[in-house]
């Protein structure tokens, strides 16, 4: 599997997870498991949890500037 499919789905099942059950109480075994590979992936592509988590705020930002962007461009357009 390629790198970049690999590390959308570990960022997808990282965002179910800490939206279901916060940061705290979030493990990187419930995300690995979610994804169905094992915690040492999550460790190749991220690191750490607060690495994993600052890369899920960093999608979700980009995400809402696109859209955000997007909606402006078709509000300025006649």
């Amino acid at each position: 599997m390629r790198r970049e499919t690999r590390e959308r789905q570990i960022l997808d099942a990282a965002v179910e997870v800490f939206g279901e059950c916060g940061y705290q109480d979030s493990s990187l075994e419930a995300i690995a498991d979610r994804v169905g590979v094992t915690r040492p992936v999550l460790h190749t592509h991220f690191g750490t949890k607060d690495a994993l988590f600052e890369a899920c705020v960093a999608r979700a930002k980009t995400e809402l500037l696109e859209v955000t962007s997007a909606a402006a461009a078709l509000a300025d357009s006649p």
